[in-house]
């Protein structure tokens, strides 16, 4: 496993014995309708199928609906999308949110867990994360400007910060309003929208002393509470943690400033494009898929149990994109657009192809495939 494409060491690919995974939902709406129905529902699944298999059927209904929204919508406008086409984004949401809660319980009924089905749905999850951002942009009518930037940098940080905090303590601790909230949340925005059409959005509704808002804007700034109050509770968990002397704070801080680098890099890129109002989904998959790596090689340190030290490197196809930009665009900006994101994918898919191979090597175990489990009482 040694060579350029290398993220842990040997001794930390050896750390996988030690894995046990932690986490914690405070969810109400979780624990009193998504549990009972999710319990329900893994019974159905073959008791020879792979815990990472079912995260992958989920993710394939995210690029289903993606592939099928995108052509309508080059410019993150929604009026030409077919009523039909949100109302299949938001079945595909439906069925992608309840397979991503299956696939942990199907990893404990199969006696199937390991860190790579953590990984795989981590890393499935971080890359719809991205998709997801895109889609709302276009179910809310907001077009590829400063509101989509702001939209989909609010819902990555949120993901990100998550994330943070739990390589620090080891737990994924999701909060009171989390992703089941989220997600459902988006399910109905879809589904209205396939009835009234996203120029819905831009209706206005007059709010006393404050003004007119479009329904667009009290949708984001209503998410932007949520997402604000659950990176504050992270942020206070690895304060703590830093009183405690248990994290040193350059560290943690050290750890967070890939996003918020890479974020910045992408908004001054934003403000000087020239073409980016006709390539938008090109520019956000390039910026998503450099976030999935980063999510990923946190992850994956966390799990190895070794210090994750950013490479920022990484960000350097960013920056040169943005000293494009200055410079009058020397490569067609176009161009340097569908390379950089061309690059961002297969850098993910490098680094997740190197991941299964390292974990199923140093555990012994496959991928898509599991031992038809002993019975148990």
């Amino acid at each position: 496993m040694d060579g350029y494409f290398s993220y842990v060491s040997r001794k930390g690919l050896s750390n996988l014995k030690n894995y046990k995974y932690s986490g914690s939902d405070k969810s109400i709406v979780a624990k009193y309708l998504g549990q009972p129905f999710w319990n329900w529902s893994v019974q159905f699944l073959p008791i020879t199928m792979a815990p990472n298999l079912v995260t992958l059927v989920g993710f394939v209904f995210i690029i289903i609906s993606y592939v099928l929204m995108a052509p309508f919508s080059p410019e993150l406008l929604g009026v030409n999308v077919p009523g039909i086409v949100f109302f299949i984004v938001a079945v595909n949401l439906f069925i992608y949110m309840t397979l991503d809660a299956l696939d942990g319980k199907q990893a404990r009924r199969t006696n199937s867990s390991s860190p790579l089905g953590e990984l795989t749905d981590h890393g499935c999850d971080s890359v719809s994360s991205f998709i997801l951002a895109i889609e709302l942009a276009i179910a809310l009518n907001v077009g590829s400007g400063w509101v989509a930037m702001y939209l989909f940098f609010m819902g990555l940080l949120s993901f990100y910060s998550g994330q943070w905090e739990e390589y620090h303590t080891g737990t994924l601790d999701l909060g009171y309003f989390n992703v089941t909230e989220a997600e459902l949340i988006m399910i109905s925005i879809h589904a209205f929208t396939a009835f009234s059409g996203s120029s819905f959005w831009d209706n206005t509704v007059s709010i006393p002393i404050l003004g007119d808002f479009s329904f667009s804007a009290i949708m984001l700034i209503s998410s932007t509470a949520s997402v604000l109050y659950a990176v504050a509770g992270n942020v206070l968990t690895i304060r703590a943690l830093v009183r405690q002397n248990k994290v040193r704070a350059d560290e943690a801080i050290l750890r967070f400033a890939p996003f918020l680098l890479c974020s910045a890099l992408f908004a001054v890129w934003h403000g000087l494009s020239t073409s980016l109002v006709h390539h938008p989904h090109l520019f956000f998959c390039a910026w998503g898929f450099l976030f999935s790596n980063l999510i990923g090689r946190m992850v994956l340190c966390r799990v190895c149990e070794e210090p994750f030290k950013p490479d920022f490197t990484l960000l350097l196809p960013v920056v040169l994109g943005v000293v494009n930009s200055l410079v009058g665009n020397v490569v067609p900006e176009a161009l340097y657009m569908w390379g950089l994101f061309l690059w961002s994918a297969v850098m993910f898919i490098i680094f997740a192809r190197w991941v299964v191979n390292a974990i199923t090597t140093e555990l012994n175990i496959r991928f898509l495939i599991i031992k038809p489990p002993q019975a148990t009482k």
